[in-house]
């Protein structure tokens, strides 16, 4: 199942992209799949926010909750490198990014509805008033669907690092789980040997003793007051062992 899905959405971004004119680049996907059970669900709500959405809230007899990673091509973090404000480029592709998955997320319902069985998108993902959190946290479900571990600044190692974004849907199709990856992909957390994500957040909301979730989403309000597109920064992202690739390879 991994290869089919991943040949849907690899064709279907490859199609996408040469019918627009976009600044955003990706590269191949990566999918895992987690299961809708007690465990999974009640560890959203412990690890993200206490009514955190259920992939039940989306359909009724969900059994599968399918992750996928979307990385960026390296020109497309390398350009946000320098400077406090995000690039054109970095601001662009996240919107335009967004925009492509909305619509993969309707095609991979389709394809799925056409296998005999049923599928949902998650919808109302964004931020929580007065908490900076989500309820329906893209990266905590890559955690469970096996997708990589989380680094000091928050972000989820994968196998191709972390420049890109996360997605997903729910279907009472059951595909055979992944498990949450046991080895610890952040060299800070592994040995201590880096810390560069705290070097490069310029507004002191990421340290070594924590993340001030508060601060950082004022710098991307603010970002986003400037670009007129998208609040984001993503300057703890780049320029890291971990940003393109797993760090430990």
């Amino acid at each position: 199942m991994r290869e089919k899905f991943s040949g849907l959405i690899n064709s279907f971004i490859k199609e996408y992209k040469s019918k627009n004119n976009l600044f955003a680049e990706w590269e191949d996907v990566l999918v895992g799949f987690s299961k809708v059970d007690d465990k999974n669900m009640k560890y959203l709500r412990e690890a993200v926010i206490e009514d955190h959405h259920l992939a039940t809230d989306y359909l009724d007899d969900a059994k599968t909750m399918i992750s996928y990673f979307v990385p960026f091509k390296e020109i497309i973090a390398n350009s946000n490198k320098e400077g406090n404000l995000p690039s054109d480029i970095w601001v662009h592709s996240y919107r335009e990014t967004n925009e492509m998955a909305d619509k993969l997320n309707n095609y991979l319902v389709a394809e799925i509805e056409k296998m005999g069985y049923k599928a949902a998108k998650p919808v109302d993902c964004g931020i929580v008033d007065g908490k900076a959190k989500s309820r329906w946290s893209q990266r905590h479900i890559a955690y469970l669907s096996g997708l990589g571990t989380f680094g000091l600044n928050n972000m989820l190692i994968t196998e191709k690092g972390i420049n890109g974004r996360f997605f997903s849907i729910v279907t009472n199709m059951e595909i055979k789980s992944d498990e949450p990856l046991k080895e610890e992909r952040c060299l800070y957390k592994l040995n201590g040997s880096c810390g560069k994500c705290v070097e490069r957040c310029f507004s002191g909301a990421l340290t070594y003793d924590g993340f001030d979730r508060f601060k950082c989403l004022e710098i991307c309000v603010e970002n986003e007051k400037n670009n007129k597109m998208a609040d984001v920064c993503g300057k703890c992202t780049i320029g890291l062992p971990c940003t393109f690739k797993n760090p430990l390879k």
